[in-house]
């Protein structure tokens, strides 16, 4: 609370941005439900910090065929196929878009009740950047690490 009355800018915070990076996949927020690691990192529930992100327009509701592919595992996707006599073969991305075009409301009735979210391409962009910067700062510090490791410069503790 205390962070919305200061205008908190979530863009600067690795643990909010961390966060974000998260659904670059698809995920619920009873993913973070049980998470007090969050809670500390972020200085707020992560519900908080989620919600914020879906006002700012950085997640979105998920589309039928991501949430199709969040709840269900390719096995249980092809009993599905099964009983309505398709084709079973073919990747999960296949698998689900056979489901859809053959019984969309099947399909959407098999997700009722799921919130399912995802990055928007705005939220994609930001959390793509964050990631990147991040290996990148790994990366100069491993060569750093590397160098003074040839160079012999050791510190005794």
């Amino acid at each position: 609370m205390l962070r919305s009355l200061l205008g908190f800018e979530w863009r600067k915070s690795n643990a909010h941005l961390l966060l974000l990076s998260k659904f670059l996949h698809p995920r619920t927020l009873d993913d973070f439900a049980t998470s007090d690691a969050w809670k500390t990192v972020l200085g707020e529930n992560p519900h908080q910090a989620i919600k914020r992100f879906l006002d700012q327009g950085v997640l979105m509701q998920a589309d039928l065929r991501a949430q199709l592919d969040y709840k269900f595992k390719a096995v249980e996707l092809k009993e599905m196929l099964k009983k309505r006599g398709l084709s079973v073969s073919g990747r999960k991305g296949d698998l689900i878009q056979r489901l859809i075009q053959a019984d969309p409301q099947g399909m959407k009735q098999a997700v009722s009740g799921l919130t399912v979210l995802i990055c928007s391409e705005q939220g994609q962009e930001i959390a793509e950047n964050y990631l990147a910067n991040e290996k990148a700062q790994r990366r100069n510090v491993e060569q750093q690490v590397m160098g003074y490791l040839r160079q012999r410069k050791f510190q005794r503790c």
